[in-house]
């Protein structure tokens, strides 16, 4: 099991690479919260050990939140530099990549309104004045009750369309090999 520091880490890392779209605490928090929530649905076990609070604007992990509270609403633009994306496993990697190109796409505010929709973990555990611990099989049974989400870099196509198929391990796409021909490509 990797750190939540090792997360947030991968999250700001690959929000520094998107010149558009800086990270901010608040953000990172939610980003967090969903890759947690689908790591427990989609692999069966949690990214990290750290417990996940309800506070007034959304789960949080109190130990990042401490780490990144001295940049405010600003952006987050330092990472840990013995930080390396190897404490990942290639189903990990591929998890957290699908978590940014689902949610990283949306504000800190969209995020925090997401997660305080009616029936969210959020939504069952806020008590107000209280930072209540949402339990990793609430996490757990309510990310498996959601539609799953695309895997990073797939498009909307027909079934027709595809050639080959997504290796789950690698993260890598297959060709079938009378399509992956080397020798007809100028290398």
């Amino acid at each position: 099991m990797c750190k939540a520091s090792d997360v947030a880490n991968f999250f700001i890392r690959l929000s520094l690479s998107d010149s558009e779209d800086y990270i901010t605490n608040l953000k990172l928090n939610k980003l967090m919260y969903y890759a947690q929530g689908w790591s427990l649905a989609r692999l069966g076990k949690p990214l990290f050990q750290n417990d996940i609070q309800a506070w007034k604007y959304g789960p949080v992990i109190p130990a990042i939140y401490h780490d990144y509270k001295n940049c405010g609403n600003s952006p987050i633009t330092v990472i840990d530099e013995s930080y390396s994306n190897d404490v990942f496993s290639g189903k990990q990697y591929s998890l957290l990549l699908d978590v940014y190109e689902e949610y990283g796409k949306y504000t800190a505010r969209a995020l925090t309104s997401l997660t305080h929709r009616p029936g969210t973990p959020w939504s069952r555990f806020y008590e107000e004045g209280r930072n209540a611990i949402i339990p990793k099989e609430a996490l757990k049974e309510y990310f498996s009750s959601l539609p799953p989400m695309r895997p990073f870099g797939t498009a909307v196509i027909s079934d027709k369309d595809i050639l080959g198929h997504l290796d789950p391990e690698s993260g890598h796409y297959v060709l079938p090999s009378a399509e992956d021909d080397e020798d007809d490509y100028d290398l």
